[in-house]
């Protein structure tokens, strides 16, 4: 058991007690110092209850269990779910916290980038400096001298290796040695997610629940063995009504099966003439309905609370084939009270007027124009039921949904906008009571070639600060219509309340905790070779300098042996004597000489005189120290030329965190210094600002300078946070959410930019809450992973 990573076992602990997670009191963990936020940042009392730890079965299959406590994301670097740390702006640090831990911002530029940027400045800043920030200036440069030798021999070491004589501007070359955060890397971090359960609506019915599985055995056989399976939402349309008021030979209307014969439908308001679901007869409607069977030549009609049957199952289907009953009528009568605009309006107001209004060419527009209050949507869909217009799939239902949501409605269950639409449509889910709107919707969606309008639903962006009925909503903030997206997933199946199952989408994690090192490199031009050289060989020339500096200071022995004088020898030295003889056999004596021994035992008689060293190798030692000196002094600008210059490639992240800040400062986090690497996208949200002449992004006021603009009003409990892709675009897009999402999915694309949906995560079934949806560049695609079975939440 590990409570510090939120990991309990429920047969040691049934119940965790969460309230040292809402301590608000900060804490270190593996290197972060976070703070924690106290119940009243969650809107909750303390002390708050026990929590009974979730069941979570990771991407691997590992099996744990987790109090649901504070905000989680899952670990890309170990597949499992731990506690989310949001990094904060100084700003966003005094506001009320979340559900989440919190810490400072903080970035891992250079280490010598970032100490030569403190010392003499950022080149991308162009104010002025005054005498006494020049000499302070100067200060720096000298004092920071000892720290740069130290800095730059792992690197010189580094560069003799095989493949270390890569420039890489954006982090020390030892990095990437080393496995750890910021290695470089040609994709974005891996979501490692996916969902184990069942939906509970399946594309496929190899997908579904063994429990709830539909099969319709002929045979003994069984899955695999040619059995037919019935088709989620596939109900069979009426050729006929299933009864009828016919008037039989004694001049009475008896309610019979429906036979094949002419009828007419009666269509009325039930508050007008006073009729309820327990309503068995109504004289002065069936009066009506009796009179207009004999104008129109007919022996039966059609009248709702005496066809409809009273069993809820038979009730289910007869009412959602009212379309087909209206279709098949010979005529169709509207029963009012009076011929006023305001009886019209009141039948027209209700919601399955649109299903009944299947009457003459003529009749369907005079609806649309005296009738229907929403006259646009209406007419559009009456002159494609008069085929005066053919109406796409996808705008079909868009507009027939928009039409029903807009009507009147006594709700019975809470997907009756559903079951009314279908009524339009080919295939018709079974009613199901407990469903919600979503998931009516999406099952009738799934049952019919709709075109993946869900797929297309899920890359759309509602407004928040509008109420909604369901979250099957078609209206885009971000100026799409639904045709516009292109998806690039399959919704795999229909999940409890407002989830549905993807498959097939791309996907990539958002770091949260701190901004890792970003390597990037550049063009190895001719001037960064030279500036290159000459940062990389400071230490050594500086060394050398001082070294022979060192040694021909010194006054060193002649280790000659042999001197200019007489005094050089030793008078006490062993002597020799030569004998020569004569002709004649006598011996003559010659003169003795001394013998001199080089090295010999007795070395401290030797001489001892010193002269002083060539010259030369002092002149060159002061050269070269001179030299090496200059080299450090100006080292503080050669480092920061050497990582200016375009960006033609960096590692990709997806970095977040709470607030907003000028993009310099972020790229200064980011890098060490700001030389315009990142630029605000141009059209990600609606926070984007743009160039007037040029597709280029440009900075919000509001979030350069305060003192300029204020910020737009943010919608009820939204924070404001900023993602930063170091991908190819290298782009900053500001956006606004309740919680601080962990996964961006690519699930679509219009107008020649991604849909990316963002996302935060639960640990409880792995499940996905969709946070908001930004536009990016389409490039980003390649750099992500193909992900199978997520499990997302509309909010």
């Amino acid at each position: 058991m590990d409570p510090e990573r939120g990991e309990y076992n429920p047969q040691e602990l049934k119940f965790v007690d969460i309230n040292g997670h809402y301590d608000g009191v900060s804490h270190w963990y593996k290197g972060h110092i976070y703070k924690n936020p106290t119940p009243s940042d969650v809107g909750m009392p303390s002390p708050l209850p026990n929590s009974e730890p979730v069941r979570h079965r990771d991407f691997l299959g590992r099996i744990t269990h987790k109090p649901n406590d504070l905000a989680r994301y899952i670990s890309p670097t170990y597949a499992k779910p731990f506690h989310l740390i949001v990094q904060s702006t100084p700003k966003a640090f005094r506001q009320a916290q979340g559900g989440w831990r919190r810490s400072s911002l903080r970035g891992r530029p250079d280490t010598l980038l970032r100490l030569c940027v403190w010392a003499a400045g950022d080149l991308g800043d162009p104010r002025p400096k005054g005498s006494a920030e020049i000499i302070l200036m100067w200060l720096k440069v000298c004092l920071i001298i000892p720290a740069e030798v130290i800095l730059l021999l792992p690197r010189n070491l580094v560069a003799l290796l095989p493949g270390g004589d890569l420039i890489l501007p954006g982090g020390d070359l030892l990095k990437p040695l080393l496995s750890r955060p910021g290695r470089i890397s040609d994709s974005y971090p891996v979501f490692f997610s996916r969902s184990w359960d069942y939906p509970r609506y399946a594309r496929n019915i190899l997908d579904a629940s063994p429990d709830h599985a539909h099969a319709l055995l002929n045979s003994p056989g069984a899955l695999g063995h040619g059995a037919p399976y019935d088709r989620p939402g596939d109900k069979e349309r009426l050729l006929e009504p299933r009864k009828l008021m016919i008037k039989q030979n004694n001049g009475q209307w008896e309610l019979s099966d429906g036979t094949d014969q002419a009828y007419i439908v009666v269509s009325y308001t039930w508050d007008a003439f006073e009729v309820s679901e327990t309503t068995e007869e109504n004289p002065k409607l069936e009066r009506i309905a009796e009179d207009m069977a004999k104008r129109s030549n007919v022996r039966a009609y059609w009248i709702d609370y005496r066809c409809v049957a009273k069993e809820p199952e038979e009730k289910s289907k007869d009412i959602h084939r009212i379309c087909d009953v209206f279709r098949g009528a010979r005529q169709v009568y509207v029963a009012l009270l009076d011929l006023s605009d305001k009886s019209k309006k009141c039948w027209g107001s209700r919601m399955w007027c649109l299903p009944e209004a299947q009457t003459e060419e003529y009749t369907k527009l005079e609806l649309a124009s005296q009738v229907w209050n929403d006259g646009k949507t209406t007419r559009l869909l009456a002159e494609h039921f008069t085929g005066l217009l053919t109406l796409s799939r996808l705008e079909l239902i868009t507009l027939g949904l928009e039409a029903l949501c807009n009507r009147e409605k006594k709700e019975k269950t809470k997907a009756d906008v559903a079951y009314a639409l279908m009524s339009l449509l080919r295939y018709r889910p079974h009613m199901d009571p407990e469903v919600t709107l979503f998931q009516a919707l999406a099952r009738l969606s799934l049952a019919n070639d709709s075109d993946r309008i869900v797929e297309r639903a899920v890359c759309l962006l509602p407004n928040p600060n509008k109420t909604y009925t369901s979250s099957f909503v078609l209206e885009d903030i971000l100026g799409a219509e639904l045709w516009d997206i292109e998806p690039l997933c399959q919704v795999s199946g229909v999940g409890d309340e407002n989830e549905i199952f993807l498959d097939g989408c791309r996907g990539a994690s958002i770091r949260w905790k701190n901004a890792p090192r970003i390597y990037f490199h550049g063009r190895n031009t001719w001037k960064k070779r030279v500036v290159a050289f000459f940062w990389r060989t400071a230490p050594i020339w500086f060394g050398l300098g001082l070294g022979l500096l060192i040694y021909g200071g010194k006054q060193v022995p002649d280790s000659s042996g042999y001197g200019s004088s007489s005094s050089d020898y030793d008078s006490s030295s062993p002597t020799y004597s030569s004998y020569s003889s004569s002709p004649t056999g006598s011996f003559s004596k010659r003169q003795s000489s001394p013998i001199y021994y080089r090295g010999s035992a007795d070395i401290s008689k030797r001489s001892t005189n010193t002269k002083p060293l060539d010259g030369t190798a002092v002149g060159v030692g002061v050269f070269f120290l001179l030299t090496g000196l200059a080299m450090l002094l100006h080292l503080p600008w050669a480092v920061q030329r050497m990582h200016s210059g375009k960006v033609w490639g960096s590692t990709p992240w997806l970095i977040g965190f709470e607030g907003v800040l000028p993009i310099k400062k972020i790229e200064r986090t980011l890098f060490g210094n700001a030389i315009g690497r990142l630029s605000y996208a141009p059209s990600s949200s609606l926070y984007s600002n743009r160039c007037p002449r040029e597709r280029i992004g440009k900075p919000p006021a509001w979030s350069e300078d305060k003192s300029l603009a204020t910020a737009p009003p943010l919608p009820d409990g939204h924070r404001w946070f900023t993602l930063i892709d170091t991908g190819p675009s290298m782009h900053v897009h500001i956006f606004s959410a309740r919680m601080p999402p962990s996964v961006a999915l690519v699930c679509g694309k219009e107008g020649g930019m991604l849909r990316v949906v963002l996302c935060s995560f639960e640990t409880e079934g792995n499940l996905l809450r969709k946070e908001t949806v930004l536009r990016m560049e389409t490039p980003m695609l390649s750099l992500t992973k193909t992900h199978s079975w997520i499990r997302l939440s509309q909010r």
